[in-house]
């Protein structure tokens, strides 16, 4: 769900995530009473739409839609670096979206261990990729 913080970032121009994953922006608002009184355009394989949706940021209020805006867009993730990690960077659970530290101390050749700000520690061996981990990225402030 859409949180107040984040319908405030969009209505103050930031960009939003519609529940299909395509970047989207509030173009217009009507002052009319109307029950979709936003329009906003969405970017998808390289053209563009438009939808109207309501005060909410969704389309039919009795109906899940492909267009509802369910968050703030953010840039693709950086992928993970090993090296990077080891050197002290921060990295993201991309399912959990924690943040956590490599534990220089305490690499092996075949094992890799995350402690993460909850205080919650992961070991990941080489073979399973470093699945669902990327670089760390600090959301941006929506300017005004």
């Amino acid at each position: 769900m859409l949180t107040e913080q984040d319908k405030q970032a969009i209505l103050n121009g930031a960009y939003g995530i519609t529940r299909n994953g395509y970047k989207c922006k509030l173009v217009y608002s009507s002052l009319i009473n109307d029950e979709h009184k936003n329009l906003f355009i969405y970017y998808c394989g390289g053209h563009e739409n438009s939808v109207w949706l309501t005060d909410d940021f969704i389309r039919h209020d009795h109906d899940v839609s492909d267009c509802d805006i369910i968050g703030l867009w953010q840039e693709p993730l950086e992928p993970f670096d090993l090296e990077r990690a080891l050197a002290g960077e921060p990295i993201m659970h991309i399912e959990l979206f924690a943040k956590g530290y490599a534990m220089p101390d305490m690499f092996k050749s075949d094992k890799f261990y995350i402690q993460w700000e909850s205080g919650f520690v992961d070991s990941y061996d080489k073979d399973n990729k470093f699945i669902n981990l990327a670089m760390w990225k600090a959301p941006e402030p929506v300017t005004e």
